[in-house]
């Protein structure tokens, strides 16, 4: 008798002090503090309008808008196209003000609007000297895309961006759509932007 009560009075101790680590263990939380600085630099890739901006567009009263972020960093573009196919010559450049080294470029389009059948939309992006060296294009069942690869952009250089829309004819003409183009730069060319920077 006198055992299992010693047993029993320590078993009981036991199980409680077990009890509580487990609750302990559950509760506690370690925090390790990581100071940041963060020192900001003027942007070395900016937009400009290009030299159709402004320019008269297709019906009455119609311009090729290009409206230009405070900082040259983000761009509003208003186009106006019809049937078949319509050509925008330069809409857009993208300039390096970083006359001491080349940045990498990918551009990225997409569209929340549901666009018929045999509709495309596509950017396409020229060199400095007017030689195409990427697109991107979008319909009816690609709404995001990515043009293929990385582009150059050497120091103190620029891309101009044209836009192509072909619109089915038959199908009757949208009061407006709305597409995004994303342009991603960077200082290195072997890894593919995450998808957290263009989300």
């Amino acid at each position: 008798m006198a055992s299992r009560f010693a047993r029993g009075k320590w078993l009981l101790p036991l199980v409680a002090a077990a009890a509580v680590a487990a609750m302990v263990s559950a509760s506690v939380f370690v925090v390790y503090p990581v100071s940041g600085t963060l020192s900001f630099t003027k942007p070395p890739i900016v937009l400009n309008a290009g030299s159709n901006a402004g320019q008269a567009d297709l019906g009455s009263g119609n311009t090729i808008t290009v409206t230009l972020g405070e900082n040259q960093t983000s761009a509003s573009i208003t186009l106006h196209p019809t049937y078949e196919t319509t050509y925008y010559y330069s809409v857009l450049y993208v300039n390096n003000t970083d006359n001491s080294s080349a940045y990498y470029v990918r551009f990225k389009l997409s569209t929340s609007s549901t666009l018929p059948s045999g509709e495309q939309i596509t950017a396409l992006i020229y060199n400095a000297t007017g030689y195409l060296v990427g697109s991107v294009t979008i319909n009816s069942t690609v709404t995001s895309n990515w043009n293929n690869g990385w582009l150059t952009l050497a120091a103190g250089k620029g891309f101009r961006v044209d836009f192509k829309i072909v619109y089915p004819e038959g199908q009757p003409l949208p009061s407006t759509q709305s597409f995004t183009l994303s342009i991603v730069y960077s200082n290195q060319n072997t890894e593919n932007p995450p998808a957290a920077a263009t989300s």
